[in-house]
Order: structure tokens, then C-alpha cells, then sequence
């Protein structure tokens, strides 16, 4: 099983609660300018797992909680859209 290392904007959202992706996109954009500045590749859309704690070390401890019930959420809702 691999191991994920980055978040990408669902994942943002999700654990900071954001109201839509574009806020996580712009969230994930702002810390990326600031691994560019320290001379570090990135990726566009998502932010390294590392980092992103770095910056928020106040979140909850549980984050796979968080995104399991964030995509079950989501598959949820694509359930119901595809039987109307």
C-alpha cells in the first residue's frame, strides 16, 4: 500500500472546513509560494502532508477520520444526484 503525500484541494477543504474548493486551492496555492520561496519543487494542487501540518499543527490528530467521512459524504451525494 502506498503511503499518500500530499493533500490535494478536497482534502484541504475537508479538514479546514473551507466553504468551497477554490478557497482550498487558494489556501494550497499560498503555502506552495512559500515552499517555492525556500527553493522547493511543488506540486500544482496539492501540498505535501508534512508542510501543510507544519503550517496548521492545531488540527485534529485524526485526519483519516476526517477524510473517510468527508469521501463517504461525497459518494453519498453522487448516489443521490445519479437516482434523480
Amino acid at each position: 500500500m502506498l503511503t499518500k503525500l500530499y493533500y490535494d484541494a478536497k482534502d484541504v477543504q475537508a479538514i479546514l472546513g473551507c466553504g468551497t474548493v477554490r478557497t482550498a486551492y487558494a489556501r494550497i496555492q499560498r503555502l506552495n509560494k512559500e515552499l517555492e520561496a525556500q527553493g522547493y519543487w511543488t506540486e500544482s494542487g496539492k501540498v505535501p502532508i508534512s508542510f501543510f501540518h507544519e503550517k496548521y499543527p492545531y488540527l485534529e490528530t485524526d485526519i483519516a477520520k476526517l477524510l473517510q467521512a468527508n469521501q463517504e459524504k461525497i459518494q453519498q451525494n453522487e448516489t443521490s444526484t445519479n437516482s434523480q
